[in-house]
């Protein structure tokens, strides 16, 4: 699945959904990207989800309270989900934040799908 502000592969234990869009700043670009997180989340029960974050330079607190609440929909589910690449210049908004105990950032995007097909649910 393609859009403008994201691209989503899955794979046989995991879903990349790579986020396209450098600034998540509007709520045109947040609606269609959490939408789209929303879709995939939906689609797949217990959904291993890493969202690969290397494009994204600017981020709005609406597109944080968006992660958030995926975050809950796929914990509700006993899934899986992890920020991966997250860059420098964002990284800041979830320590401030205090996401970092909440999410699991960091890492390789391949690695992490590559670890998430070898460990079940």
């Amino acid at each position: 699945m393609a859009r403008d502000s994201f691209f989503v592969e899955e794979y046989r234990e995991a879903v990349i959904f790579r986020v396209l869009s450098d600034r998540l700043l509007d709520a045109e670009t947040i609606n269609e990207v959490s939408q789209g997180l929303i879709s995939c989340v939906q689609r797949n029960d217990r959904i291993s989800l890493v969202i690969d974050m290397k494009q994204v330079t600017h981020m709005s607190s609406a597109m944080i309270g968006k992660l958030v609440a995926v975050h809950k929909m796929i914990k509700k589910n006993k899934g899986r989900i992890s920020l991966c690449e997250v860059t420098d210049s964002i990284m800041p908004l979830f320590v401030v934040t205090k996401l970092t105990k909440v999410f699991d950032i960091g890492g390789n995007t391949e690695d992490k799908v590559k670890l998430y097909n070898r460990k079940p649910l």
